[in-house]
């Protein structure tokens, strides 16, 4: 592909058609105490989870 990607335009059709949607605000996400937020430790867990699937 060359050039720019086009932008996004967030139209939803139906057969070339225009469709309404219904966009329901969420709740802004809290924060979860067991997840793990520095870097060098949720990479750890990745290998972790990794080893434990094989």
């Amino acid at each position: 592909m060359t050039g720019p990607a086009p932008d996004a335009t967030a139209r939803v059709t139906r057969d070339g058609d225009p469709v309404t949607t219904d966009v329901r605000h969420r709740v802004p996400a809290a924060a979860v105490p067991w997840l793990p937020y520095d870097e060098h430790l949720l990479e750890r867990v990745a290998h972790r989870v990794v080893a434990l699937a094989h």
